[in-house]
């Protein structure tokens, strides 16, 4: 991508010069767009930062997990209703969920997401400090786009609102019941076997898959709800790693 900062350090004086370049630097600019908005993969690639959970330091997306890239195929793949993901530490792939809704929201309008945890203080870390992380440190800065978030009573931001799209990620507790306030386009279930009413949330959101939207599952090993590990064990898979 063009930079911005070399676009500033290579334009002459004269003010056709400036508008040659600075039409250069908006073309390219329009062309990534278009790119990220098809490619959530590409997006991720080059312009994404995550935080190493080990040593707390900040990275660029993990490029060569190809399991990763095999996930976002599938979770943006339309006619994909219905996702479950097992999962270990250090997989990556609540961060990969994460960055994929904060894609989905920022490049479409209208989309509600929902995301499920246990409590909702757990729902909000993954809104404000994986999918508002993202966003804040996008490698080219003039990517990141506006946003509005409301923070939750324990400060963390639990609902983002993107002001472009108008589309909406919102964390939420545990229970079949919050489903009837939301038509959510996406809900994802996290941590799906640790919430002691995930399978009378998964039975509750079902309905939304059968409209055209996707119901996600993500969990590790060892819960006591276990609605992962069964539908695991049903496909014959039952050694989480």
């Amino acid at each position: 991508m063009f930079r911005l900062q070399g676009h500033r350090d290579r334009v002459g004086s004269s003010a056709v010069s400036r508008d040659h370049e600075l039409q250069r630097y908006l073309t390219e600019l329009a062309i990534d767009e278009q790119r990220y908005k098809a490619d959530c993969w590409t997006w991720l690639v080059e312009q994404v930062v995550t935080i190493d959970e080990a040593t707390k330091s900040e990275r660029r997306w993990p490029a060569h997990l190809d399991y990763l890239h095999d996930l976002v195929d599938v979770l943006s793949d339309p006619d994909e209703h219905y996702i479950a993901v097992p999962k270990s530490r250090r997989m990556m792939v609540s961060w990969c969920l994460a960055a994929w809704c904060a894609h989905l929201a920022r490049y479409h309008e209208n989309v509600l997401v929902l995301w499920q945890s246990e409590t909702e203080a757990k729902a909000a870390e993954a809104v404000d400090r994986r999918m508002v992380f993202i966003e804040d440190h996008l490698i080219e800065p003039v990517l990141r786009r506006p946003y509005k978030g409301q923070r939750t009573k324990d400060g963390l931001i639990g609902r983002l609102t993107y002001l472009p799209t108008g589309s909406r990620v919102i964390a939420v507790a545990q229970g079949a019941d919050v489903f009837r306030f939301y038509t959510p386009s996406v809900v994802v279930l996290d941590e799906a076997d640790f919430q002691d009413e995930g399978h009378d949330a998964l039975v509750a959101a079902i309905p939304f898959g059968e409209k055209g939207g996707k119901v996600i599952l993500v969990s590790s090993s060892n819960g006591p709800g276990r609605p992962v590990a069964t539908i695991c064990k049903g496909v014959g898979f039952v050694r989480f790693r």
